[in-house]
Order: C-alpha cells, then structure tokens, then sequence
C-alpha cells in the first residue's frame, strides 16, 4: 500500500498540494484539463476526516470547487443536490475559519441562487 503521513504537519501540506494539483489540472495549466481528476482531489481536499484543523482554508475552497463542478457537471455528473451540499459546507468553513471575504460570498451566492431556482421552479409548475 500507499504510505500517507499522518501528523497534522505533514497532512496540512499533502492537503496543498492536492490543492494546488486539483487547480492545475482544473485549469489546463501546462498540459490538457482534467476535471475528473481535479474533483477527485478536491473530493480528497475536502476530507474533514485526515485530522487536520477545520479551521483550515483549503476545506472551505475545496467545497465551493467541488460545489461548482456538482452544478456545472465538469468532472462527473450534474448534481445540484451535491452541489448544494457543498455549498452550504464552503459557507460554513469559511465562517469557521473567520475567511467572510469573496470566497465566502461566492459560495452563499451560489446556495441562494439554486435555493431560488428551485422556489421559481415550484411556483411556476403550481401555475400551470
């Protein structure tokens, strides 16, 4: 099997660099993009299992990532569920982590806007 460290120290680190990997192959930077890829390591990213402090700002972006990939459909299925889900988990890392600035507000936007969509959605089906 595969060695992993485990002490906070080192998990930290092994969580940027499946950030800053999940961005390059996001982005395309230096060779094709692969968003298969890059959510699956977000999805790693956004682990609050490894032990690291939840405090950390990878986890909030790595929910409003994984979040937009959900609702565009880029690297797997359109999910807004999913989508949603981690939304809500970016908005509430990045409270924890005291990080209210843009990420914060791009995530809270995002909720709101399918929360919208799906009250029009339901309005008007009740129209018809």
């Amino acid at each position: 099997g595969t060695w992993l460290p485990t002490e906070p120290r080192y998990l930290s680190s092994l969580a940027e660099a499946q950030r800053a990997l999940a961005l390059i192959l996001y982005e395309g930077l230096g060779g094709p993009k692969d968003h298969a890829e890059a959510r699956r390591l977000w999805g790693l990213v956004a682990s609050p299992d490894d032990g690291r402090d939840l405090r950390d700002s990878c986890y909030g972006e790595a929910h409003k990532f994984l979040g937009l990939m959900c609702q565009r459909g880029e690297g797997g299925p359109s999910d807004e569920d999913e989508a949603l889900r981690h939304f809500d988990l970016a908005v509430a890392r990045f409270s924890y982590s005291g990080d209210l600035g843009l990420q914060f507000e791009r995530a809270r936007a995002a909720a709101a806007n399918i929360r919208d969509a799906r009250v029009r959605g339901g309005l008007e089906s009740m129209e018809e």
